[in-house]
């Protein structure tokens, strides 16, 4: 959520929050996920019903949930912060040094990492569709018009 949009709460977190990279209390990151879930679910939805595609809809999405379980599965496939770099992992929860790469603290390493990731596939895509980022943040097209 950080690199879609920009939520980042920079609040101090109970248990494992910080400690597992987290930027925001971990019920807030749920609540978030979870408003965020359902809203792109339900317009989602809406779509597939006025296209005639619900069922094929339906069988994508319990197709991406199941995937999910399967906890070898990369969990960001098909988006922007998609790698084939190993994850950032430190030791135990005592050492705070990135394994991977060797950078004093994994948080800000893994963060680092998806940033770059995010930003280079964005910007593939970006040139694959044939516009630049500021086409998409201010609602120009390719073809220089501006978007009703």
């Amino acid at each position: 959520m950080q690199f879609y949009f920009g939520f980042d709460r920079n609040e101090q977190s109970g248990g494992n929050g910080n400690g597992a990279g987290l930027s925001a209390n971990k019920i807030n990151v749920q609540r978030g996920s979870c408003a965020l879930l359902y809203y792109l679910l339900h317009k989602d939805r809406c779509g597939a019903i006025r296209n005639g595609r619900l069922a094929q809809w339906e069988a994508n999405m319990h197709q991406i949930a199941q995937n999910a379980i399967d906890e070898t599965a990369p969990p960001f496939a098909g988006g922007f912060l998609e790698s084939s770099e190993p994850p950032c992992t430190h030791a135990d929860t005592k050492s705070k040094e990135c394994e991977i790469h060797r950078h004093p603290d994994w948080i800000v390493c893994r963060k680092r990492h998806a940033e770059a990731t995010f930003q280079h596939n964005e910007a593939a895509y970006l040139r694959e569709i044939g516009i630049t980022k500021e086409m998409a943040l201010f609602g120009a097209s390719a073809g220089g018009s501006r978007h009703a």
